[in-house]
């Protein structure tokens, strides 16, 4: 039987119904303390976007991953030039897995200036947009978000664009100062959707993006936010990252994280955005949401002194890891993956390990039932988005139910005895099989720093049965966007979405579009029997031909024609109670304008073409803005 303030607990969530009554029967009967936090602490991940190296969302992501690529180039020209007739220059120096089009930004869809675009840093406009994107993903449009008690947590380390607008720009951009604040970066999303959670930034260096995660479970578990987004951003605009750790004896040499090889000599940096949304399990399945995983527990701590204040602390490393086990009631039996902090030094790779084994060993005397692997050996070290990385790779894996190879790996670390341990480095493709229990996998990121997190994840339940989808002869399927350039696109993404794949739904896909997306001005239905006819009637607009014209009902007709004049939601109506649920389809495709410092001009680039004008002129005229938001935007620029 429960205790008293167990039964307490257990009658709490059940009138707020964070568990069933079922539930709560058997916890009553026999739940023990641990099995009551396990039950009501549940967070669920209801939404995820990304951009890594090689990878402009999370499908590309996993195609990378599942086939073993790595995303490690030398270093682009467009970046920077590699000295290496510096005495300082150290091989590793040459190296590094980025992104494209980081100085690519839409701007005009979130009402941003030209001039306090260019003095931005990329890494508060890509986070800005995949923040967009990973709600979108959820199915949250930003109606339904207005005034949500909803938090923003983002790792974020500094922004070194300021670099170049102090190197480049002879007198101070007026918009540099925010541009280039750190507090700045998860505001920006808060201000952009009214959104009334907690905007807060989070600089642990390498372990940032985990403990962003860690915090927006903690506020989710103590219901300050009803809702939350968690992740991190890093990008390099110059090469002072690479020149201090390479002067640190820190970077690889040839260029490849080699993670637990005996080879082991340092990690390449990267680059990478990632954003996930998080929410109470109970009310996510009430809601019927799309689940990708549930993080059923989590915990940061910090090194204390050690050898250095940069040196990885294995006492501290298995006291975090106890921690969690013990106060979620999780057994590390049911662990049977670890994607670990990884970073492929000699000395790092075996604290990792050893503080695991440690961990586990007071729990169970099983050896080898664990696979470890690390997606630094793919995309580099990105460090303040290597947390969210390394999240993101599990839940992707739960969904394709693969591992993904731990890349490089020959022979073991010298110092790692992996058959006396747990753990055996997972070198290929694998198929993840369930056992007894769901699939479970638990992430660790250590900042240099010296703080550390813990998340352990398990695999989303089955879903609930959704509603009775009603038969019907048509089903309308919605796209809006900024532009008509945007809205072309959504119907190429759409295509692409139904020719790959196996897409959900014709029903889901009707609803979703509807009831999952903020809606624009320039919209259009296409009314369609199933998704063969959508993706007929979308190749035959993409080829340059029309769309159909089916002879539809007066009720599919009549929600037609509303959605496409603006009547308010009017046509919501028609799908109260109607059948279909929220599922993944493309998000929305940002327009790529160029805001950038000019280097041969020492001028900021900001000059706005035709394209642009015009749509700011459209935007004047629907009353999306006023006189004076476009006069600011326009002034200077024509």
């Amino acid at each position: 039987m429960a205790d008293l303030s167990g039964k307490r607990q257990i009658l709490e969530g059940l009138k707020r119904g964070e568990i069933t009554a079922a539930k709560a029967y058997s916890l009553l009967k026999n739940g023990s303390p641990g099995s009551v936090s396990e039950g009501m602490d549940d967070v669920a991940i209801i939404g995820v976007s990304c951009r890594f190296p090689g990878a402009m969302n999370a499908a590309e992501f996993w195609r990378n991953l599942s086939s073993g690529v790595e995303s490690v180039t030398e270093i682009p020209s467009d970046r920077w030039a590699v000295d290496t007739g510096d005495p300082a220059f150290y091989d590793g120096m040459r190296f590094g897995a980025f992104l494209d089009g980081i100085d690519r930004f839409d701007a005009g869809f979130f009402n941003i200036s030209a001039e306090e675009a260019v003095a931005m840093d990329p890494q508060q406009r890509l986070f800005l947009q995949e923040a967009w994107r990973s709600l979108e993903d959820a199915g949250y449009p930003a109606e339904r978000l207005r005034g949500m008690q909803c938090g923003v947590y983002a790792g974020c380390g500094g922004s070194d664009y300021g670099i170049l607008l102090r190197q480049h720009v002879k007198r101070p951009l007026p918009y540099s100062l925010m541009g280039n604040t750190g507090s700045i970066l998860p505001a920006r999303v808060s201000y952009h959707l009214n959104l009334k959670g907690p905007a807060i930034a989070v600089d642990t260096a390498c372990s940032s993006s985990l403990v962003a995660i860690h915090l927006a479970c903690e506020s989710i578990r103590a219901k300050t936010c009803e809702l939350a987004l968690a992740g991190g951003v890093t990008i390099s605009t110059t090469p002072t990252f690479h020149s201090l750790a390479g002067a640190s004896g820190m970077l690889a040499a040839d260029g490849h994280c080699k993670t637990f090889d005996f080879r082991a000599d340092g990690f390449v940096p990267g680059e990478g955005v990632g954003v996930i949304v998080l929410k109470t399990l109970a009310r996510a399945l009430a809601d019927r949401d799309r689940i990708y995983g549930v993080i059923k527990g989590s915990a940061m701590n910090h090194n204390g002194k050690t050898v250095g204040i940069t040196a990885p602390g294995g006492p501290a490393q298995t006291a975090l890891q106890n921690g969690v086990y013990r106060r979620f009631a999780i057994d590390p039996r049911t662990i049977s993956y670890i994607e670990t902090h990884g970073t492929g030094t000699k000395m790092g790779d075996p604290i990792e390990i050893d503080a695991l084994t440690n961990t586990f060993s007071q729990f169970t005397e099983d050896k080898q039932f664990c696979r470890v692997g690390s997606v630094k050996t793919n995309i580099g070290h990105t460090l303040s988005a290597a947390g969210v990385a390394s999240v993101i790779k599990v839940l992707l894996a739960f969904t394709y139910r693969q591992l993904p190879p731990n890349l490089h790996f020959i022979k073991p670390n010298t110092l790692i005895r992996f058959k006396d341990s747990p753990f055996i480095v997972n070198d290929t493709l694998t198929e993840w099989t369930a056992g007894h229990s769901p699939r479970r996998a638990a992430v660790s990121a250590f900042g240099f720093s010296g703080t550390n997190a813990h998340v352990v994840l398990e695999e989303a339940p089955a879903p609930a049965g959704g509603r009775e989808t009603r038969a019907q002869s048509f089903y309308p399927v919605a796209f809006s966007a900024m532009s008509g350039d945007a809205l072309k696109q959504k119907y190429r993404d759409m295509l692409a979405y139904l020719q790959n794949g196996d897409p959900a739904s014709i029903a889901d896909i009707s609803y979703t579009s509807f009831m999952g997306r903020t809606h624009f001005r320039h919209r259009s239905v296409f009314a369609v029997r199933d998704c063969a006819d959508l993706k007929r009637q979308l190749k035959k607009v993409c080829d340059g031909g029309g769309g159909a014209e089916p002879s539809l009902s007066r009720e599919i007709a009549l929600v037609c024609r509303q959605y496409v004049a603006g009547k308010a939601q009017e046509w919501q109506t028609s799908f109260d109670g109607g059948g279909g649920r929220l599922t993944g389809l493309p998000t929305y495709p940002f327009q790529g304008d160029r805001y950038w410092i000019d280097l041969d001009r020492h001028t900021p680039d900001t000059g706005l073409d035709d394209r642009q004008i015009r749509e700011l002129i459209e935007r004047l005229e629907n009353g999306e803005i006023t006189p004076s938001q476009a006069d600011s935007q326009l002034e200077g620029k024509i």
